[in-house]
Parts: structure tokens; sequence; C-alpha cells
């Protein structure tokens, strides 16, 4: 596998300073670094999550005619979405320039540039990361739906595509805007993923019911000396869980012994955690227990985060700022 040298990296850069307007630059940065984080959080390779951010949009700078005619050149296939919006190109010709002309053959990094317009059902997570990273940079101006996806993009990567796909043809509606031809199709798929995730989680607790499992939970974190313990019943708010636990550490340690303790427990009675996400880190850990999800949080990503408030009510009207022409 072909990564990027510097001094490639840093050629590109300077090409996307001069056809790039100063927003889009700057957005590609947040981009990358945004890949960076939830690569690191969910265990792939940050450098090409972050090269990938950094070059998604590099051809997003082409008018629409010389979109197709570049795409043409480089063979690619144009189907009647993208005749009717050429920028839907700029994501899969962006691809087929690093590939052919710059040598790279990160099929990773090339995938989650390709499919950040346009999703595929075959996804991997880089590009997953991708896709959703260019939704929720710092920088994105803030929509109702907005600390949502974060939060999911942190959480469950397809539950993410799901509500961030729902939520742009949502938003592509209200402006009477049409998503791609195939959108609906590939959103099926995602939504089949977390529904198949959900049976076996629900399989998995069988032998426990959500309470047990809960106050078990409750009553080590209590013990570790976690403070603001609450709880939040997810019945008809999402398919993640049955029920979140939130519990607040003081420190690193703190919040992995704790993780520790819950773990360890329910490993000895039958229902050990389906992953464990943000460990090393231990800003945000998630212990996944089907249907129970523990979050042991340090302050502030506690409070940047807020699930408490997130999950409590109906959710907001979904209304992406993403560009119409990233569907």
């Amino acid at each position: 596998m072909t990564f990027l040298d510097i001094e490639t990296v840093e050629k590109l850069e300077d090409i996307m300073m001069e056809t790039l307007s100063t927003s889009r630059y700057r957005h590609c940065f947040a981009v990358a670094e945004t890949a960076a984080t939830l690569a690191y959080h969910w265990g792939v390779d940050e450098h090409t999550a972050f090269d990938a951010g950094l070059l998604h949009d590099m051809m997003h700078y082409l008018p629409d005619d010389q979109m197709l005619a570049k795409a043409q050149e480089y063979h690619l296939p144009i189907d009647a979405g993208a005749r009717a919006n050429p920028m839907l190109l700029h994501g899969p010709l962006a691809a087929a320039i690093l590939e052919q002309d710059y040598g790279c053959d990160n099929q990773q990094m090339l995938d989650a540039i390709r499919y950040h317009t346009v999703a595929n059902p075959q996804m991997d997570e880089v590009a997953k990361i991708i896709y959703l990273s260019d939704m929720i940079e710092p920088g994105r101006p803030n929509w109702p739906g907005l600390a949502k996806l974060r939060a999911l993009s942190m959480m469950d990567l397809d539950m993410a595509m799901v509500y961030a796909m729902e939520s742009t043809i949502d938003y592509l509606a209200q402006r009477g805007q049409q998503p791609h031809p195939d959108t609906e199709k590939i959103l099926a798929v995602f939504r089949d993923k977390v529904a198949q995730k959900t049976k076996w989680r629900q399989h998995m607790s069988e032998s426990r019911s959500a309470q047990e499992i809960l106050e078990q939970c409750r009553k080590l974190a209590e013990e570790k000396k976690a403070r603001d313990i609450s709880v939040i019943p997810l019945e008809g708010k999402t398919l993640i869980s049955d029920y979140f636990l939130i519990v607040t550490a003081g420190s690193n340690r703190q919040a992995q012994s704790i993780s520790d303790a819950i773990e360890l427990a329910m490993k000895e009675a039958g229902t050990p955690p389906l992953r464990i996400e943000g460990y090393s880190e231990a800003r945000w850990i998630l212990l996944d227990l089907g249907v129970v999800v523990v979050h042991i949080f340090q302050d502030e990503e506690r409070a940047y985060y807020d699930l408490e408030r997130l999950w409590a009510g109906p959710e907001g009207a979904k209304q992406p700022e993403k560009d119409a022409s990233e569907q």
C-alpha cells in the first residue's frame, strides 16, 4: 500500500491553496483533523483518515462543464445523477487523479475520497469516517441535528450514517432538491446493518434483563466513586440500546478503573461487552452491553456531547449544512 509522501502532499496542498476558496481550503483541514480524531477513537489508521480528509475536496473548484469533461478524461462512469449534478463527481475524480497521476494505491484512502459525495453500501470504517467528518467538522454551521450526529459518530458509525443520510434527504427536500437516485437504496442497506446489530445486541443480552445489567453497572460505578450518575431510558428514541448509563470520572485512571470493573463483572456474569471504545484516551469510554450502553466521561467531554439533552426528548428537525453536491 503506497502512502503519499510528504513532498507530494505539500504539492497538492499548494495546488488546493491556489484553486479552492479560502473557506473550502479551511474546511479540508478541519475534515482532516476531525477524521484523524474519529480514526483514533475507532482504532483505524489515522494517517489514512487524515490524508483522505485533507484531499477529499481537492477537485471541488471545477465548474460543471469542466467537471464532466475531466471525468470523461479519466474514464469515470457518469450516471444520470451525476449528469444532473456534475459536482457529485468531485470525489470520484479526486480519487482517480490521486491513483493515476500520483501513484497512490491506498484503496482505503481512495475509496473514502470516492464515496464522500455519494455513499456506497460497501464503505469501510475510514470511508464512513470521512463521510461523517465532512458533515460534523467544527466549522460547519450549526443545525438542529448536528450535535446528535457528532455523538452518534463516536458511538456507532452505521447508525451515524443512517442519521446523516436521512438528514441530508430531509434537507434537500426542504430546498426542493432531489438526492442522487441511488441514495434511498444505499440508505436501506445501512438501515439493515443497524437492524441486524440491534438483533445481535438483543440476542447477546437474553440471559439477563436490561434492568439487571443497568443496576449492576450503576453499583459498580458508584463503588469506583463515579460522579453525576444518570440513566436515560431510550425506548422509542434510538435503536442503540434500552438504556444509557452516564457517569463522570475525574481522571484517565479513574475512567479506566470504572471501565475495567464493569468489563470484568459483565464477563463473569456471562454478558461481556460487545465492544469497548475510547479506552486508551479515556476521555469518553463507551461499553456496549447490548441493551445497556455505559458512557464514562470526563467533565469536558460530558459537557460537550451532553447526551442527556440530546436524548431527553424528541429530536429536532434534521437540517444538515452539507453541500447539495454531497449527497
